[in-house]
């Protein structure tokens, strides 16, 4: 299973490797650009958190990710007369994780105090 630990968070020293992987998820590496941007102030006593969230669904999420894969999952039952929806082979190891951004928000709140 894959999962997500501190090392992930460190690029790679080959400038191929990392050139890849950016091109694999850009995203993700602009993610981790911010989080690199962030280390020096953390470093200098200011507080800085960063939450690897997955995706954030709910209110005001204008995505319509939650309702693309509903969607997703009625055309599996009605297709193939299950749930699981069938995925490319190269992303059978991804799995699908989401918060609820008033979940997220409440969190941050009340860690603010």
């Amino acid at each position: 299973a894959n999962v997500v630990v501190e090392s992930c968070s460190v690029r790679p020293e080959d400038p191929e490797e990392r050139k890849r992987l950016r091109k694999e998820d850009k995203y993700g590496d602009n993610k981790l650009r911010c989080e690199e941007w962030l280390q020096p102030k953390a470093l200098d006593g200011r507080g800085v958190l960063a939450l690897r969230l997955p995706d954030v669904i709910g209110p005001c999420d204008d995505t319509n990710r939650l309702f693309a894969y509903w969607w997703w999952c009625v055309a599996c039952v009605l297709t193939q007369g299950s749930v699981a929806p069938k995925v490319r082979q190269r992303d059978a190891d991804q799995h699908l994780a989401m918060v609820y951004s008033e979940d997220i928000a409440r969190f941050i709140c009340s860690h603010l105090r």
